[in-house]
């Protein structure tokens, strides 16, 4: 949680990133929201993290709101994502 906290803070400060407590747990979740998820090798010291460019939106309540893409259409991102995080 503190490395993902950092990694945010490059961002926004205000941005909350949350993760499960178990492997399983987030692969139970990448699967949910259709997100390639394969663990790094942690036993190497410098050890890198591969990722999608796809977004998976979660609303406050939980609920996947919406789910984009990459490349990221960013004009359509813009107009649509308003309504995807609004709360409900």
């Amino acid at each position: 949680p503190q490395q993902l906290k950092k990694y945010l803070s490059y961002f926004d400060p205000q941005f909350v990133g949350l993760t499960p407590g178990s492997t399983e747990q987030l692969q139970t979740l990448a699967n949910a929201v259709s997100i390639p998820f394969i663990p790094p090798d942690t036993s190497k010291p410098n050890y890198t993290v591969d990722h999608s460019g796809n977004l998976a939106l979660i609303g406050p309540d939980g609920t996947q709101r919406g789910f984009i893409r990459a490349p990221f259409n960013t004009q359509k991102m813009v107009a649509q994502l308003p309504g995807l995080v609004e709360r409900k």
